[in-house]
């Protein structure tokens, strides 16, 4: 999936809910959509219900906001449901939250 979303211009809407996506998955495609030019569309990402996204996937979503900037159009990232996630990881996601209060980048866990 990670390779091909460079091509989907116009995409602003990713759910992968329920999937069984880890913190390797999350990895690839946090990536991926590092790249601003990736889905310059993509207002919405949810990944709820992955029980494996965990703190390593924190990190990796926390680097691509940042990454992706100001000028995003990505303002909501939804991740209910990451139980291996630990209160490391949900502190990770609130600093970057904080820190791309002018991107408007809403990460909810």
């Amino acid at each position: 999936m990670a390779r091909l979303l460079p091509t989907m211009v116009k995409l602003s809407y990713l759910g992968l809910n329920c999937n069984d996506i880890g913190d390797e998955g999350v990895a690839a495609l946090a990536a991926a959509l590092s790249d601003p030019g990736c889905c310059p569309q993509l207002k919405s990402l949810t990944l709820k219900a992955n029980a494996r996204i965990g703190d390593a996937a924190a990190d990796s979503l926390s680097k691509m906001v940042l990454a992706r900037g100001a000028g995003a159009q990505l303002r909501d990232i939804q991740l209910h449901g990451s139980a291996a996630m630990t209160e490391k990881g949900r502190r990770r996601l609130a600093e970057t939250r904080d820190e791309s209060v002018s991107s408007n980048t809403d990460i909810s866990t």
